[in-house]
This record gives structure tokens, C-alpha cells and sequence, in this order.
């Protein structure tokens, strides 16, 4: 049973009585930020309902479900690739520290960690010779294209390749001249 103060302090609706968080959530209020949209997202199971004018279910997951859809439906479905563990992909992104440049690392995915907003991965590469791991939320608006560059030649076994930190360089390094990223979105210079 979700309702309440921490229901409304979540979805930013401090100022929401129950009954009325109740006709926002059932999409009765259009001027707030939450529709009925939230309780079916992408016509799949009922995530969140009511019954007996109480809210059953997972808000926090119908909430997630809708914020992931709308971003894949603004990102362009050309620049990211499927990938899974073990595969070599380049990965080009928004600068956070600059947001006019784009960077761009290539490495070997060793990890996913599934979740719905927090689903993220790690990029292992080997830069001058140094072990380099960097982590991507998955859903970032920072990131602009994912590209796969190989798969391994033999079948991945483990869903985590830390094995891969104790390897020598040339087993763990993978290098991507830009002429080969095609399927990426163009680095600004």
C-alpha cells in the first residue's frame, strides 16, 4: 500500500492531500506533473492500481518505467548497439566537466548491473599501460552512442569478467581509431 507523506514527497506533490494525490495519480489533474500514464506504462502489466480507493503496487517502478521510456524514445535508435559482457564497444558521451565536447572510450565491457533507472556497465581498457575502468549509467542523457566493435570469439560463460584486472595488457586492451566509428554520433572539436 503506497499513500501517504512519503508517496507525495517522492513525486514532489508536498502540498497534495490524499484525495487529491489520488485523483492526480487516476489522471484527473493535468496541470501536475504525474498522469495516468504512470499507473499502465507501455501497455504492460499493471505496475501500480487501485482498489477500494486505495493504491496498490510499485509506484516507484511504474514512476521509473515512464522516465525510461520517454528518454529512449528521444535518443536515436542508430547509435546504440546491443552488447553484452565480454564484447569490445566504444562508448561516446557528453563531457560533464566541458558539455560543447564529446569523449569517446573504448574498451571491454566486464560488468552490467541490471535495474531499471540504475542499470549501469563497466568499460575496462588499458591506457598507457595503466588498467582503466570507467562506469555508465546506462540511461544517461550524457551518453550520445554506443557501437560494438567485436564480440569475443568464444562464448562468455561468467556475467562478471573481473578475471580481466589480473590479465596482461594485450589481453584486456582494445583500440578504436575514429575512422572505425561510423555507427557514433560526430565528436565536436
Amino acid at each position: 500500500l503506497l499513500s501517504g507523506p512519503g508517496l507525495r514527497n517522492m513525486l514532489g506533490l508536498r502540498m497534495l492531500g490524499n484525495t487529491a494525490l489520488r485523483s492526480v495519480l487516476q489522471g484527473a489533474t493535468s496541470s501536475t506533473r504525474i498522469s495516468s500514464e504512470v499507473l499502465n506504462v507501455n501497455g504492460s502489466r499493471n505496475v501500480a492500481s487501485f482498489k477500494n480507493n486505495k493504491l496498490f503496487g510499485n509506484m516507484v517502478e511504474a514512476w521509473e518505467k515512464r522516465e525510461i521510456s520517454k528518454l529512449l524514445e528521444s535518443r536515436n535508435p542508430e547509435h546504440f548497439e546491443k552488447f553484452q559482457v565480454g564484447d569490445a564497444i566504444a562508448i561516446r558521451s557528453i563531457n560533464p566537466y566541458n558539455p560543447k565536447r564529446m569523449t569517446t572510450f573504448s574498451g571491454i565491457c566486464i560488468a552490467i548491473r541490471n535495474g531499471l533507472v540504475g542499470k549501469s556497465f563497466i568499460v575496462r581498457n588499458q591506457v598507457d599501460g595503466v588498467g582503466v575502468e570507467q562506469q555508465f549509467a546506462f540511461y544517461s542523457p550524457l551518453l550520445k552512442g554506443i557501437q560494438l566493435l567485436r564480440s569475443p570469439t568464444r562464448p562468455v560463460h561468467r556475467s562478471k569478467l573481473y578475471i580481466l584486472r589480473d590479465r596482461p595488457p594485450r589481453e584486456s586492451s582494445v583500440s578504436a581509431p575514429e575512422s572505425e566509428l561510423t555507427r557514433l554520433p560526430k565528436a565536436a572539436m
